[in-house]
């Protein structure tokens, strides 16, 4: 970063080091195109340091682990994955690694896809309401007073827990066999509600 010389702003130049997480946090919280009420203060901004820190290495530990240990527990998918993954890039390398390429390789999507899936690298999440809302259901379900509820009533201040794995592994959600650990098969028609 350099300081300006004058308006006391802070001007980013593109450099080698201008696609790391921070730096695209601040240019776009700089950005002219978000109202400043929804800018990120620098006390925000400070906080999510230790997120980048902690998500991004223990998550993708975890991640690649389960991973692993999926395909260890199943050799014929650890082959296909493999030749998968060399034919796409020759041992001679020959053929560069690129977000496109990795992106065309549809088994080891589904490898990636099915880990985080059955094994995500958050369980569960907890958040805090800004703001009074109403958040409508799919499903009404029968609160404790016996009443049919089709929303519910959200105060500012509330506390949530959001079970990520539960969720990941409910059978609602991806069918009958939504608990086994599955990739071989995974493609987006397998999640119901997601097709809309």
């Amino acid at each position: 970063m350099e300081e300006k010389a004058s308006g006391g702003g802070t001007e980013l130049t593109k450099g080698v080091h201008d696609r790391d997480l921070l730096s695209l946090m601040i240019k776009s919280n700089m950005s002219t195109t978000i109202p400043p009420e929804q800018r990120l203060s620098t006390e925000q901004m400070l906080n999510q340091i230790p997120t980048f820190l902690i998500a991004g290495h223990e998550t993708t530990a975890n991640g690649t682990s389960w991973a692993l240990f999926a395909l260890c527990n199943n050799p014929k998918h650890q082959t296909r994955l493999r030749q998968e993954l060399i034919e796409a890039f020759p041992l001679d390398d020959s053929v560069p690694v690129t977000i496109e390429s990795l992106n065309a390789l549809p088994f080891l999507e589904a490898v990636v896809r099915e880990t985080l899936r059955y094994h995500p690298p958050v369980e569960m999440s907890a958040r805090v309401a800004e703001g009074d809302d109403i958040i409508p259901l799919d499903k009404p379900y029968v609160d404790r007073d016996g009443n049919l509820r089709d929303h519910i009533e959200v105060k500012k201040g509330d506390h949530f827990i959001i079970p990520i794995m539960v969720m990941n592994r409910s059978t609602e959600i991806w069918g009958p066999d939504g608990e086994v650990y599955k990739y071989a098969a995974f493609n987006h028609s397998m999640i119901p509600h997601a097709q809309g």
